[in-house]
């Protein structure tokens, strides 16, 4: 993505032709003033593919909306206007009148296009979850794979384990190296640099990482994910809760009463803790650890609560408990929350408890 990005400086508003990166500017404000170019910045931009005839200067777009957005670039364009020229002054000296040849034929009609999540007909598309297996469409209460790759699911589960942690290491190695760029291993990334290759790179294993994470999820189903700690990324909870599901299956085996499991593992800064209905139900909590233990008693007080405004949830005679769907009720999100700051006020401002069920 760095090798396309052109930027140019944002010195005035009123040219007397339309410019790419003065109409991208606008647009930017548009979504969010707040972080939007203002005059005198230097705006990077990359050119996506649009409709016939569409100028360059509507098709210019931010390079981190693209890669957060999979919108596909405007090949032709980069190849036409950046690419063209300088190949066929390399290879003409070789091929003579060949050497455009080099640009077009059958070894040219082979592309990849990412789908776009946003513009254009997507906005009216419907999502089907598919099979992981033989990506046949899933019927209502199938989260991962169909009745027919049901004896895949253990390996599909570890391909897709595997996947996300390749992605973990790879980002990992990404942001050591933007550590040792600005200085410090013990200190977040504060780099915004649109110039810089390795920028690009961490961004877009992260959004792959996020959507590897969400395909993992679907062999664990969440119901729901609060996080009561800003300090902490969503996707650090979304990890860890997902690998509670493991420890939980293999403590809960051979027992069929609702459960507390205690602490089912630590991390430097954090204690997980588990508990299980006789519905196979899962509950996680996630504390950051403070100074006082924690008795199991509090702990216990804290699942009956969930628990308790889980099952008033899903007594709701319209709710679908087979849906598999993140559960977004107000009242039930109210309910966590209360549970979730009384948690915080107990303990001070050391704990945080973002609570997620996940279905059987």
């Amino acid at each position: 993505m760095a090798q396309l990005v052109i930027t140019k400086a944002l010195s005035k508003t009123d040219y007397a032709n339309k410019q790419a990166h003065v109409e991208l500017a606008e647009r930017m404000k548009q979504r969010d003033a707040g972080s939007a170019p203002a005059l005198g910045d230097r705006v990077a931009y990359v050119i996506i593919k649009g409709g016939k005839g569409v100028a360059a200067y509507d098709k210019s777009e931010d390079p981190l909306y693209v890669l957060e957005n999979n919108i596909p670039i405007d090949t032709k364009y980069y190849l036409d206007n950046q690419l063209s020229k300088p190949l066929l002054r390399i290879f003409e000296p070789i091929l003579g009148d060949k050497a455009e040849s080099l640009l077009a034929g059958d070894h040219t009609r082979t592309i990849q296009v990412s789908t776009p999540s946003v513009g254009g007909l997507m906005r009216f598309a419907v999502r089907t979850a598919t099979c992981l297996g033989c990506k046949t469409p899933l019927k209502k209460g199938e989260s991962a794979v169909c009745a027919n790759c049901k004896g895949r699911a253990p390996e599909l589960y570890q391909k897709q384990q595997n996947i996300v942690n390749d992605l973990e290491v790879r980002f990992s190695r990404l942001w050591t190296q933007c550590q040792r760029c600005q200085g410090s291993l013990h200190q977040e990334v504060l780099c915004t640099s649109k110039d810089c290759p390795i920028f690009y790179m961490r961004k877009k294993v992260q959004k792959e990482i996020q959507d590897s994470t969400t395909t993992l999820d679907r062999f664990n189903n969440p119901l729901y994910i609060k996080n009561f700690n800003p300090s902490h990324p969503d996707l650090k909870y979304h990890y860890i809760a997902h690998t509670s599901c493991d420890v939980m299956e293999e403590r809960a085996a051979m027992k069929a009463q609702d459960m507390y499991l205690g602490v089912l593992f630590s991390m430097e800064d954090l204690s997980v803790y588990g508990y299980m209905t006789n519905t196979k139900v899962k509950f996680i909590t996630v504390l950051t650890v403070p100074d006082v233990i924690i008795k199991d008693l509090d702990m216990k007080n804290v699942f009956r609560r969930i628990h308790t405004a889980y099952v008033n949830h899903t007594s709701n005679p319209f709710y679908d408990i087979d849906s598999q769907k993140m559960i977004k009720s107000k009242k039930f999100e109210q309910e966590i929350e209360a549970i979730g700051r009384g948690r915080a006020l107990e303990g001070g401002n050391r704990s945080s408890v973002p609570p997620a069920a996940h279905g059987p």
